[in-house]
């Protein structure tokens, strides 16, 4: 039974661990009015809990990659670019949400709005646009999938060692 206790004392603190320092990727994908076909972006965060409304700020921003269209070439946004980022996202997806992340000089700029207008700048006027847009989560990545196999695991573990203290009595 220590044992038992120890393995689920490990997975929590594993998860509360790993849930700290998590990353969380939103997907964009926005319909061109000006470009063709399909304009897609990625966010990356911290501090992202599923089910709750996320307020994007710089102390949660980890960097936003833009894929280009025929109009725009891709680019990314760091906080080494030091950049003018706010929104929110959530609580449920897919859904348009209000998001901005642009460098000071706006040479590298991105916009989407709770009715689903877009748009991305490279300093001279809008380069992409659109008004239909969601954001949508990622696929977990390989860190919450191991936690959530451990966590199995030891649930597993403990219905095994449950039904043989039974079967002894």
């Amino acid at each position: 039974m220590k044992c038992l206790c120890a393995v689920a004392l490990l997975c929590l603190a594993l998860a509360g661990s790993a849930h700290a320092d998590t990353f969380t990727q939103f997907t964009f994908t926005g319909v061109c009015s000006d470009c063709s076909g399909t304009a897609t972006a990625t966010l990356t965060v911290t501090g992202f809990i599923p089910g709750q409304a996320f307020t994007l700020d710089l102390s949660n921003f980890v960097s936003f990659h833009y894929n280009g269209t025929n109009l725009r070439p891709p680019f990314d946004i760091t906080p080494s670019d030091n950049p003018d980022v706010d929104g929110s996202l959530g609580p449920t997806f897919p859904n348009p949400y209000h998001v901005h992340v642009a460098t000071p000089d706006t040479v590298r700029a991105f916009a989407s709005e709770a009715d689903g207008s877009w748009g991305v700048s490279s300093g001279q006027g809008l380069d992409d646009q659109g008004t239909s847009s969601n954001w949508d989560l990622a696929a977990p990545e390989p860190v919450t999938a191991a936690i959530a196999a451990i966590g199995l695991l030891a649930l597993a573990l403990i219905s095994r060692y449950s039904r043989s203290l039974l079967q002894a009595i």
